[in-house]
C-alpha cells in the first residue's frame, strides 16, 4: 500500500514538472531511453516500474 502512494505522489510531482518544463511523453522518451508508450503506461498506473520512475526523475531533476 505503501508503494502505490509513493508512486501516486511521484505521478502527480512527475505531471506538475512536465507542465512546468513544457514537456510532453514524446520528449521524456527521448531523454530517458524508454517508449512513448511505457511513459504513458507509467503515467496512467498501468505499470509500476522503479526503473521508469527513476529515470523520468532524473529527467525531470526531481529529487526523491
Amino acid at each position: 500500500m505503501e508503494v502505490i502512494r509513493i508512486y501516486e505522489l511521484l505521478r502527480a510531482e512527475i505531471a506538475k514538472q512536465k507542465n512546468l518544463q513544457k514537456k510532453t511523453n514524446a520528449d521524456l522518451a527521448g531523454l530517458t531511453g524508454f517508449s512513448k508508450k511505457t511513459i504513458e503506461a507509467f503515467m496512467c498506473a498501468a505499470r509500476d516500474s522503479d526503473s521508469v520512475a527513476n529515470a523520468l526523475a532524473k529527467a525531470l531533476k526531481i529529487e526523491q
